[in-house]
């Protein structure tokens, strides 16, 4: 094989590997579960006995939607902590000099290996942040309305200004 070749069949292999990654952890960090067989009817959908049963339209019981102000604050704290961490966690172990002495593949693996704890951690910030701002923007959140805060004796609240 030739150089170019090659270089094609290893970009090739990386983006395979990558979105195989992204496609597990995205399925292993859900909430839901999944089946993972068919159960007693083998693959067979059984028929129902009732047809109104079926004709009747369930229930809405999807979640509101957050507003996208807080889903992409929640999006920029996940990655943002991912990465200073990630940058931290290779900058130690590439260049601190106990370290540098390693040879490359257990380092890697390593930092592979971080990566299982440093996702989930980012992902609950990112949540915990995005939380955050939801309950600011219905005004039951950690942060009091600014009108609340500035109140004196003899005032009304429309004679308050806001600063």
């Amino acid at each position: 094989m030739d150089k170019q070749t090659r270089i094609a069949l290893v970009v090739l292999f990386v983006v395979i590997a990558a979105w195989r990654f992204a496609r597990y952890m995205r399925l292993g960090l859900s909430g839901s579960r999944r089946r993972t067989s068919l159960g007693v009817a083998g693959g067979l959908i059984p028929q129902d006995s009732d047809p109104s049963a079926s004709a009747a339209a369930p229930e809405s019981t999807a979640p509101a939607q957050s507003p996208v102000v807080a889903r992409i604050a929640g999006l920029v704290v996940s990655v943002g902590i991912w990465l200073a961490i990630n940058a931290l966690l290779w900058y130690c172990l590439l260049e601190l000099p106990p370290l540098n002495r390693l040879p490359p593949v257990p380092v890697g693996v390593a930092g592979i290996l971080a990566n299982f704890y440093l996702i989930p951690l980012a992902r609950r910030a990112g949540a915990s942040c995005q939380r955050r701002f939801e309950g600011a923007q219905v005004g039951t959140g950690p942060w009091p309305e600014r009108k609340h805060l500035i109140t004196h004796r003899g005032f009304n609240d429309d004679d308050i200004e806001p600063l």
